[in-house]
């Protein structure tokens, strides 16, 4: 009997350990949020100069404008991409009224995984290759050589030693409250990505 009572508290601790380590992805969640607004703020004020500039001299600027604008334009469909991303693994997880910002059922192992490993459609090689594009493209506009190291490295996707892929080690059998964190990382690290370019 001391035995099973041992282990039913055993088995609580884990639960509440569980639930501040959920608990604790909403807080970083949160910092990720403020980094992304603080980047997207930076970055309105540089693509703001730009067009300035371009308004002043647009034969000067011209081609740098346009170029500024294809990152823009690239930066914020992958942004959105992950975000509808997000939007739908809380909806497998809560429902159709589901709020990405307000999840009920953070600990939830499958919802995740339905949406980004379905076999025919699961979005999570397409995210990958989505980010491998972007990675390369966005690549090609940096000449310093360590901006671009870090650039490759924030977009990595290569895949943990002893993963089949990078999909795999980031949705299967992941917390949606872990899943959810980890594509707002790359939220922030796709508006670092454009900052930088």
């Amino acid at each position: 009997m001391i035995n099973l009572m041992y282990l039913v508290f055993i088995a609580m601790m884990a639960l509440n350990v569980s639930s501040e380590v959920l608990d604790g992805f909403e807080l970083v969640e949160g910092s990720l949020r403020t980094s992304i607004d603080n980047s997207s703020r930076r970055n309105k004020i540089v693509a703001d100069e730009m067009e300035a500039a371009y308004r002043q001299n647009p034969v000067k600027v011209g081609e740098w404008a346009e170029k500024a604008r294809e990152v823009k334009q690239a930066s914020d469909s992958l942004y959105n991409y992950i975000q509808d991303l997000k939007v739908r693994i809380a909806r497998e997880a809560d429902g159709k009224d589901a709020d990405v910002n307000d999840i009920e059922r953070k600990d939830d192992l499958e919802a995740a995984a339905r949406v980004m490993l379905a076999p025919i459609r699961g979005e999570g090689k397409n995210l990958r290759e989505t980010i491998d594009r972007y990675r390369t493209w966005m690549g090609g506009f940096i000449d310093d050589s360590l901006k671009t190291a870090v650039l490759e490295a924030n977009l990595s996707t290569q895949p943990p030693r002893g993963t089949r892929s990078w999909e795999t080690a980031l949705f299967e059998n992941m917390p949606v409250a872990a899943a959810i964190t980890l594509l707002t990382k790359l939220q922030s690290d796709v508006r670092y990505a454009e900052g930088e370019v």
